[in-house]
């Protein structure tokens, strides 16, 4: 089992997640072999670590916990940056956090402190399918650590082309004081 406390965690970034690269490989390569139905998404052609602003690498005791990437892409205004990107949670762990937990906690500290330091103004959040009332808890969840999530009523398009899991349920937070009404 995992524990609470915050501080028995270590995040690491881009720069200097590199001592666990090895195991993260593994950990990618063994979800992307999996029968779940986003296997995919997580294969060496489908995180290109070089593309990605950031990531977020959450260990405990010496053990991958959890993997996020923090995301730009040209169809979205420059001041956008995607959260949480890829999630992926190492299934050898017992998951009994609520929605918004620990891991959440890490990873939304971490990419949102990054994208503020890069200039962004707003960070979001999407998810595909019919995960609209998943993604509503987190968002109530989300607010009640750091205040300021707005959960869109309306799917948003998030990558280019016209498949279905382009159009995804959207939640963002403002990170900066513009007057600039979220963009997507």
């Amino acid at each position: 089992m995992l524990p609470n406390d915050i501080n028995q965690y270590q995040v690491f970034n881009k720069h200097n997640y590199l001592h666990y690269k090895e195991k993260l490989n593994l950990l990618l390569d063994e979800f992307s072999n999996s029968t779940d139905k986003l296997s995919s998404n997580y294969t060496p052609e489908n995180i290109k670590f070089n593309s990605l602003d950031d990531i977020t690498l959450i260990v405990y005791k010496g053990n991958i916990v959890a993997f996020a990437s923090v995301l730009s892409r040209p169809i979205w205004p420059k001041n956008v940056s995607r959260i949480f990107n890829r999630l992926l949670r190492n299934k050898k762990f017992d998951w009994v956090n609520p929605t918004f937990g620990i891991i959440s906690k890490l990873i939304h500290d971490h990419q949102i402190e990054y994208c503020k330091s890069i200039g962004k103004d707003y960070v979001f959040l999407s998810i595909e399918g019919q995960k609209r009332n998943y993604l509503k808890r987190w968002t109530e969840q989300a607010n009640e650590y750091s205040p300021g999530w707005s959960l869109c009523d309306d799917k948003k398009w998030v990558c280019k082309g016209t498949e279905r899991n382009c159009l995804q349920h959207i939640t963002y937070k403002k990170i900066s004081d513009t007057n600039e009404p979220f963009p997507l």
